[in-house]
């Protein structure tokens, strides 16, 4: 009996190897679904019941830009949506379309790491859409278009369309770079002064966990109209 258990004991401990290995395989991928599921659900509540009011009072909401503090998404950042990230609506503040990369992501005010884990975020305090250079982070994903991942692939002329539910801004994208990623002075009010009209300054990591290089992407403001759901989803 006692050899038949000692025989046993390797195949036990290698089944379970092969099951703890398949877990920490498959729980990434289960996680960043579920990132994307509650990006789309909290689009999904700005179109359908969220207010203007709500949104330009959430602007009053203290909030940080924690840029030391970011991480790019890796094994915990993704296991820790399993549990659901503790989404703070009060920094609710819009939307964002960029159509030809099938992004459409709400806008949160304030460079978090909650935040960007549930959409997009402004690196700059007391931006205002449609004026001097808005700027938005978002993170980088591997293996699929999460959150930011398919800004890597905007070309120039893409639209994008940013909202607060009063107002349409639609910016057309002039300029991409990859650049250091201490290259803070691209967020600067200055960029716009230089172009010579106000922009819109798009960011994310370049590649999955690396922190040394950004993707950036300029757009102008070309128009700014109402806002209708089916006009901010318009894939012209």
């Amino acid at each position: 009996m006692k050899n038949t258990l000692k025989k046993k004991i390797p195949l036990i401990v290698g089944i379970s190897l092969i099951i703890i290995g398949v877990v920490i395989l498959i729980l990434p991928n289960i996680s960043k679904e579920q990132i994307k599921q509650q990006s789309m659900e909290i689009v999904k509540q700005v179109e359908e019941k969220t207010t203007v009011k709500e949104l330009k009072d959430n602007l009053e909401t203290p909030t940080t830009f924690e840029f030391e503090e970011i991480k790019s998404i890796g094994l915990t950042e993704t296991l820790q949506s399993i549990t659901g990230t503790k989404v703070n609506y009060k920094l609710l503040i819009g939307q964002v379309v960029i159509p030809s990369i099938e992004i459409n992501l709400p806008l949160f005010n304030g460079l978090t790491n909650n935040n960007l884990l549930a959409g997009v975020a402004t690196m700059k305090p007391k931006q205002v859409m449609g004026e001097k250079n808005y700027t938005i982070a978002g993170h980088y994903v591997l293996g699929g278009n999460y959150l930011f991942s398919n800004l890597v692939d905007i070309q120039q002329g893409a639209i994008v369309r940013v909202t607060d539910k009063e107002t349409i801004f639609e910016y057309k994208i002039y300029k991409t770079s990859k650049v250091p990623a201490n290259s803070l002075y691209l967020l600067e009010d200055k960029e716009a002064e230089k172009h010579g009209s106000p922009i819109i300054t798009l960011m994310s990591c370049y590649y999955y966990n690396n922190n040394d290089v950004r993707w950036f992407a300029f757009g102008e403001l070309i128009n700014s109209y109402p806002y209708t759901k089916e006009k901010m989803e318009s894939i012209n």
